[in-house]
């Protein structure tokens, strides 16, 4: 039985095969990138040489939620 937001997420979804329900699922909860990309965005965190504070913390926050 399905639950909390796996619930919500195929609630009114014609899911008649796990397959269809694992597609779904997947759609909704997995990440959209696979790991080597979020490793190099993350290695792009680190403030630069030379990088002012105002210009690195803007960026930190764009990768960081978007990971």
């Amino acid at each position: 039985k399905l639950t909390g937001r796996a619930y919500s997420v195929i609630n009114g979804e014609d899911c008649e095969t796990v397959e269809r329900l694992c597609s779904f699922l997947e759609k909704a909860f997995a990440p959209r990138k696979d790991i080597d990309d979020m490793r190099g965005e993350r290695a792009e965190i680190y403030m630069k040489k030379g990088e002012h504070i105002l210009d690195y913390r803007p960026r930190q926050r764009i990768t960081m939620r978007d990971t």
